[in-house]
């Protein structure tokens, strides 16, 4: 009886273990296909603007859980520590399924570490439906590295490149004055020194965020890159189809000789580069300033501020003046701002097939309307085949979500017309016209190893170059005395080395 019962007792052990690995190999094939309890979850770092703090009650949440059939878990950091937390995360491997507001590093993505997304544009087809509909596919191009691949989604992307960096002047001061509307940099530093003639206690042109603002956008008129844009001073030059050393060109050279001279005449503010963003509000209020290189959609912000002191202040979005032929005051931009990226892990998680069915419906026509103007009804309506927001004392970026920089993935151009003065929109509708917004630069062609071997190089390069800028427009360098000197320096400090660097890899690429 008693060997009866042990045996019935090893034997229901048997059952059970058999049943037990039966279930863990069933289990195991459901994995795979994705259809696992759990496997429509995807984890998320995000990084949020103090104006509009991240919130799990977000109506573009719920729109994007709904439509895509996904759970999201949002982990949220300061932008402030987006740097420090993005560097910890990938050093410990430990990545979120999704990684928003932030654009790949050639080693980290030629490591291994990051999921190279052409390799599943296959799976992604309103992905390719926006891309090729609007002409975009050069763009992409442009984003792949030394292996061919790109390794980022574009984010708040739009159907056409909008430069929303703009120059803003005081119209009512030039009709005031019977001061034409300059188009090009000499008319708009002519039309500068009429105005400090007529008001001698003004700075007619000013700045604020330092020397890289302004200097990012003037060098754009002379087909080259400054500030913002200078990165590590190589710059591709597409009708030529090589890099040079942007620094140490003749365009940099008409830069930097405009600069000096919008500077020395008076027309340049003497605080340009160090003013303090409030400071520079409040002169713009007063008077004291009538011509700024900033953000277009602050014209609503100076214009309700400057009716405090002059009930006839309009300040508006001007064309950009023209430097070189063809070539105007703007920094470059591409027609997205921000970008994802995901750890090359996924491929592997049983959650791969649901990241791909949230990221190719996020750029649908229809994810578009939704992530910028939400649910019609709730959010918005329709009038005269228009979309307008129901009520314009609503923030509905820091309330629903909505036109957010880390989940707007398409972002509805309409959204200027129905939030902008005219005069604004159209300026981005001339700057499309008319091409005025430079391309960026493509993906560094370099490797991993190669940008090891060159970031020494290209630091100290960057260094030199920036105090040298502040050097020629301040008058501590001549810019025709001391110009070859310049350059010879570059030389020294291993700038030909750069380009040669470069050159090689981009027609090895």
């Amino acid at each position: 009886m008693k060997k009866k019962l042990i045996s019935l007792l090893v034997v229901t052990a048997m059952v059970v273990g058999c049943m037990s690995g039966c279930g863990s190999e069933n289990k195991k094939s459901d994995s795979a296909n994705g259809a696992k309890e759990g496997s429509n979850e995807i984890s998320m770092m995000i990084f949020e603007d103090a104006a509009a703090p991240f919130s799990e009650d977000w109506l573009s949440l719920k729109m994007i859980e709904e439509n895509a059939d996904v759970k999201l878990n949002i982990q949220s950091v300061p932008v402030s520590d987006q740097a420090t937390k993005t560097q910890v995360v990938f050093n410990s491997g430990e990545i979120p399924d999704i990684v928003t507001k932030t654009f790949p590093k050639p080693k980290d993505a030629l490591s291994g570490l990051l999921l190279p997304v052409s390799d599943y544009v296959d799976k992604l087809p309103n992905f390719q439906k926006y891309l090729k509909d609007n002409g975009l596919e050069k763009y992409m191009d442009r984003q792949r590295m030394a292996d061919g691949k790109y390794y980022m989604l574009p984010i708040k992307a739009k159907t056409a490149t909008i430069q929303d960096h703009q120059w803003l002047i005081r119209k009512d001061i030039l009709e005031k004055n019977n001061l034409p509307m300059p188009t090009t940099l000499e008319e708009l530093k002519d039309v500068a020194l009429k105005l400090k003639e007529l008001y001698p206690e003004s700075t007619p042109i000013s700045n604020r965020f330092y020397t890289n603002n302004i200097m990012a956008g003037i060098a754009g008129a002379y087909n080259t890159i400054a500030g913002w844009t200078l990165g590590d001073g190589m710059f591709y030059d597409e009708k030529q189809d090589n890099w040079v050393f942007a620094p140490t060109t003749d365009n940099w050279k008409q830069f930097v000789t405009y600069a000096r001279e919008l500077y020395a005449s008076g027309a340049l503010d003497p605080e340009f580069s160090t003013q303090d963003s409030s400071v520079y509000e409040q002169r713009i209020a007063k008077g004291e300033i009538f011509i700024v290189y900033d953000w277009a959609t602050n014209c609503k912000l100076f214009n309700q501020e400057g009716k405090a002191f002059d009930e006839n202040f309009n300040m508006v979005a001007m064309a950009p003046p023209e430097g070189l032929e063809n070539e105007y005051a703007l920094q470059w931009n591409g027609p997205w701002e921000q970008a994802w990226v995901l750890p090359a892990t996924v491929a592997e998680q049983d959650n791969f097939e649901a990241i791909l069915r949230m990221i190719d419906w996020l750029y649908s026509d229809e994810a578009m309307v939704a992530m910028t103007f939400g649910e019609e009804g709730t959010t918005y309506k329709v009038e005269d085949g228009k979309k307008k927001f129901l009520d314009d004392t609503i923030n509905y970026q820091s309330d629903y979500g909505l036109y957010e920089n880390n989940f707007c993935v398409r972002f509805d151009t309409e959204y200027y017309k129905a939030t902008l003065p005219q005069e604004v929109v159209d300026i981005y509708d001339y700057c499309v016209e008319n091409d005025c917004v430079p391309p960026v630069n493509p993906a560094s062609p370099l490797t991993p190893e190669q940008m090891d071997e060159t970031s020494a190089v290209s630091s100290t390069l960057v260094d030199y170059v920036s105090a040298s800028l502040e050097g020629f427009i301040f008058g501590t360098m001549d810019v025709e005395k001391d110009w070859d000197s310049f350059v010879e320096k570059c030389e020294n400090k291993g700038y030909k080395q750069l380009e040669e660097m470069y050159s090689e890899a981009w027609a090895n690429r």
